[in-house]
Formats: C-alpha cells, structure tokens, sequence
C-alpha cells in the first residue's frame, strides 16, 4: 500500500511539475513584441455568420508589447471593410498553460485559448455569446474571434 502511495505521490508531483513549466514557457515567449499577423472575426446570429462590417479578416492589424512584469501595450489597426477600429492602451496580462488573459483600462478582460504556442508564432482564439442593441429581438449572436501573432 505504501508502494502504491510513493508511486502516485510521484505521478502527481510530475504532472504538477510539467503543468508549471508549461505555464512559465508560456509566459517567458509572451515577453517581448509581437505584430498581429492575421485578426479574424466571425459573429453568427442564431448559427448563421453575418457578412462584414459584423465579421471579416484582416492582415497586419497591430502590435502587442508584453512585459515580464505582467504589464503590456497594443495598437491595433483593423480594418474589416466598412469597420475601421484604432486602438491602443496598456493592459495587464497573466496565462496559464493554455491560455492567455489581457485586462485592459477601457475594455474589461478577454481571454483567449492557446492554439499555436511557439517562440516566434501564436495563435489565440476565444469565443463569445452575447446579444446586443442593434440585433434583432430574440436573436443570440456569437463572435469568434481567432489572432496570430508573429514575433
């Protein structure tokens, strides 16, 4: 029974260990700058997607800044045909290993889920059902929202 113990205190202890070390690989490729490569936005109202300004993809749409202090910049410049949107601001940044959250002073916080994860290539994406003013009564509307970053 002791046996037994040892072998998954170990077990345990090992996928706690690889668990941070993917979560500090993860941060330590973040720092450092990063151009936005590819924004894609798609929003469905019931399953359907909806044609631009409401969804669309544009190519080099901006730049993050991320700081080994927890702390960031973006500017980003997107251009999904008649939805032209400029914006910069500095944020806060924390990640786990699959996934990354920026609270920024104006927008509140997103978090988006760690597709691609190498030193010089990102890929995030999240997902997001909400309803709003403009739409249609009784519609759910949801927006994917898919960012590669280049270093």
């Amino acid at each position: 029974m002791k046996r037994l113990h040892s072998v998954l205190f170990i077990l345990l202890s090992a996928i706690i260990l690889v668990s941070c070390s993917k979560e500090k690989i993860l941060s330590k490729r973040l720092e450092g700058m990063w151009d936005i490569d590819v924004y894609q936005k798609i929003v469905y109202g019931d399953g359907t997607p909806l044609p631009p300004p409401e969804s669309g993809t544009a190519g080099n749409a901006g730049k993050f800044e991320f700081f080994s202090d927890g702390k960031g910049q973006f500017n980003v410049i997107k251009d999904l045909g008649q939805d032209m949107y400029f914006g910069e601001d500095d944020f806060l940044w924390t990640n786990t290993s699959e996934s990354v959250s920026i609270r920024t002073t104006t927008g509140g916080t997103k978090k988006f889920e760690v597709v691609t994860n190498k030193k010089d290539k990102m890929v995030w994406e999240r997902t997001q059902i909400y309803s709003y003013s403009g739409g249609q009564h009784g519609v759910s509307y949801t927006m994917e929202e898919r960012i590669t970053l280049l270093k």
